[in-house]
C-alpha cells in the first residue's frame, strides 16, 4: 500500500529521491535548500543533529521556517539521528542519549517544526513510549518512519524482520532499516529481505545497504520493493549517496516504469508545440488533454464553458487527465488550469514528472492576442488580466512542478533540448 504525502505516492513504482539538509548553521542550510530547489528531488531530509551540535533546540523552528520558505512544495523529513544510530550531535563522553531526552525532542518536533514526516529510531524507547509518541505524530497528521541503522554490520535477516515486526506493532507508518555491508553476500542478502517485506506489508518500506559495496541497493527500489532512495545535493548525509542528477538519470535508465511527462504552464506558453517537437524527438506518443476532451465530448472547450460552466469542464478534465495517464510513456500537454485541483495534481505527480512551462504576461499576449478559442481571455484579452491570472494560478503552477523551463526567447527547439537536459531523455 502507498502513501501520498503532498502529492507525493511513496510505496509504488519507481523509488523517490529524498535529499539532505545537513547544514550546521543557517546560512549553510538556506544554501542548501536553494541548491535543492534546483533539482529533481522528491523529499527533503532536514538532519538535525547537523544543526544541534552547535544551535540550541529552540533555534529550530526558526531554521524550518527558513527550509519552508526555500522548499515550499516537497515534502520534509525532520530527521534528530543519535550518534548511536551514526548521527552527529555529540550528547555526553558515552555518545549516548537519553531516553527521556530522546522522546521529549521528539515531541517538541512534532509540536514546534510540523513536518510532513518524522523519522524516528524506534530504539530509543520502550513500546509503550514509543507507541504513544507515534499515536501522537498521527493525530497531528505527521507520518511517522520507523528506523534502525548499523553502520558495524548487516544482521540476520530474522533479526531484520523482527525490527519492521516491531515497527508495525507500534504504528510507524514506513519502515526503514540502513545497514553496513561487509560482504557482497550482505548486499544481496539484505535486498532479497527487502523483496520479501514489500510481500509481506502493506506498509512503504525503506532498506539500504550502505557504503560503496551497498550502491546497488540504492538504484534497486523498483526491484526490491524499497519505496525511497537517498542522494546528496552538495553533502551526503551517509556512505554511499551519490550526486542526485546521476541517480535519477540511473533510476530512468533502469525503469520498468513507463513514465509520463506533463506539460503545464499558462495558455500561450507553448505546452502543445512543445510537445510535439518532443515527441519527435523521443518516439513517446503525444497526448493533449484538450485535444482528448474535444474528441471524447464532441465539441469545443469554449461550448462546454459556455452551456454548463467551469465546474463541469474541470470534472471532465480530470477523468481525461487519469485515463491518459495510466498507460505512461506519453508526453501529455495539459490545460492552463490543470494545475487547479488538488486531485489532478495527485495524479500527474503518480504518474510522471510535471514540468512547468513559463512566461511573462508580455510574451503570452503576444502568443494569444489573436487566438479567439481561448474561452477565459474573452472579452479579457490583455496584458494586465493575463498577468492578474499568472499571479492568482503561480502559487498552484509552482505546487505541480518539478521542473521549471522559461520559454521566453527560446524557440520550440531549444525549449525541448533544455527539457531533454534536465529531464535525462
Amino acid at each position: 500500500m502507498s502513501i501520498v504525502v503532498k502529492h507525493k505516492t511513496i510505496g509504488e513504482g519507481k523509488p523517490l529521491i529524498c535529499v539532505p539538509v545537513v547544514g550546521k548553521d543557517v546560512e549553510q542550510i538556506k544554501a542548501e535548500c536553494i541548491e535543492i530547489s534546483k533539482v529533481q528531488a522528491d523529499i527533503v531530509e532536514w538532519r538535525i543533529d547537523y544543526f544541534m551540535k552547535n544551535n540550541s533546540i529552540d533555534r529550530l523552528k526558526e531554521v524550518m521556517t527558513e527550509i519552508r520558505s526555500i522548499i515550499k512544495h516537497l515534502p520534509v523529513i525532520v530527521t534528530y539521528r543519535t550518534a548511536f544510530e551514526g548521527g552527529e550531535e555529540q550528547f555526553d563522553e558515552t555518545n549516548k542519549v537519553s531516553e527521556k531526552q530522546y522522546v521529549e525532542n521528539a515531541y517538541y518536533i512534532i509540536d514546534n517544526l510540523v513536518p510532513d514526516m518524522i523519522d524516528i529510531e524506534i530504539s530509543r524507547a520502550d513500546d509503550d513510549t514509543m507507541k504513544k509518541l507515534i499515536s501522537y505524530a498521527a493525530d497531528n497528521q505527521i507520518k511517522v518512519i520507523g528506523s534502525m541503522h548499523d553502520f558495524a554490520k548487516t544482521p540476520e535477516s530474522k533479526f531484520m524482520a523482527g525490527i519492521f515486526a516491531r515497527m508495525s506493532k507500534l504504528g510507524a507508518d514506513i519502515f526503514k532499516i540502513a545497514v553496513m555491508p561487509e560482504t557482497k553476500q550482505d548486499v544481496i542478502r539484505l535486498m532479497s529481505f527487502s523483496a520479501d517485506m514489500k510481500e509481506t506489508y502493506q506498509n512503504p518500506i525503506i532498506t539500504i545497504s550502505m557504503g560503496k559495496m551497498g550502491l546497488i541497493s540504492r538504484i534497486a527500489g523498483e526491484t526490491d520493493g524499497s519505496a525511497v532512495t537517498f542522494a546528496s545535493v552538495k553533502n551526503a548525509s551517509a556512505p554511499g549517496q551519490i550526486p542526485v542528477n546521476e541517480m535519477k538519470r540511473l533510476l530512468n535508465s533502469l525503469s520498468t516504469q513507463k513514465e509520463n511527462i506533463f506539460l503545464v504552464g499558462f495558455m500561450g506558453c507553448g505546452k502543445s508545440t512543445v510537445a510535439r517537437k518532443l515527441g519527435r524527438c523521443t518516439g513517446l506518443e503525444i497526448v493533449d488533454v484538450d485535444a482528448e476532451i474535444v474528441k471524447k465530448e464532441n465539441r469545443s472547450i469554449a461550448d462546454i464553458f459556455e452551456k454548463e460552466g467551469e465546474e463541469v469542464f474541470r470534472d471532465i478534465e480530470t477523468k481525461t487527465l487519469e485515463e491518459i495517464s495510466l498507460e505512461g510513456g506519453r508526453i501529455v500537454a495539459c490545460g492552463g488550469g490543470i494545475v487547479l485541483k488538488d486531485e489532478n495534481i495527485t495524479i500527474m505527480k503518480k504518474y510522471g514528472t510535471v514540468i512547468l512551462l513559463t512566461a511573462t504576461p508580455e510574451t503570452i499576449y503576444k502568443r494569444v492576442c489573436t487566438d479567439s478559442s481561448r474561452p477565459l481571455l474573452n472579452n479579457n484579452m490583455t496584458i494586465e488580466h493575463i498577468e492578474g491570472m499568472l499571479e492568482s494560478r503561480k502559487i498552484r503552477y509552482e505546487k505541480a512542478a518539478d521542473i521549471i523551463i522559461e520559454t521566453d526567447d527560446r524557440n520550440v527547439d531549444e525549449i525541448a533540448a533544455k527539457i531533454q537536459e534536465e529531464y535525462y531523455i
